[in-house]
């Protein structure tokens, strides 16, 4: 049960997230390659977990298991209801976040 590298900075690809303070959020990149982007709720909540298609099942299932263990809503300190689909649901909010290879930071 080897955890998953934790990333410590989240890049915004929305230009509307510039003025928020992204700092003290977690999420990870396991493969450290662009492209696994989560959908946050208004309060930067992790919400829905989406893949690439390169990424095989099991993988995912680990993934989706490590943010189950670990995504906490930092500004209310609670566990994060992760979504199960592995399809690209669409984001409870319009911004969505893309994780970065933290080694690219």
């Amino acid at each position: 049960q080897d955890d998953l590298p934790v990333m410590s900075q989240i890049i915004a690809c929305s230009k509307t997230l510039k003025a928020i303070n992204l700092s003290g959020q977690q999420a990870f990149s396991p493969y450290g390659v662009d492209g696994l982007v989560v959908a946050v709720s208004k309060n930067l909540s992790l919400r829905c977990l989406a893949l690439p298609d390169f990424v095989p099942d099991s993988e995912y299932h680990r993934i989706e298991a490590y943010l189950q263990r670990n995504a906490v809503d930092e500004e209310n300190r609670t566990p994060v209801n992760v979504a199960k689909s592995k399809k690209k649901a669409a984001p409870v909010a319009r911004t969505k976040l893309v994780l970065r290879d933290r080694n690219r930071l």
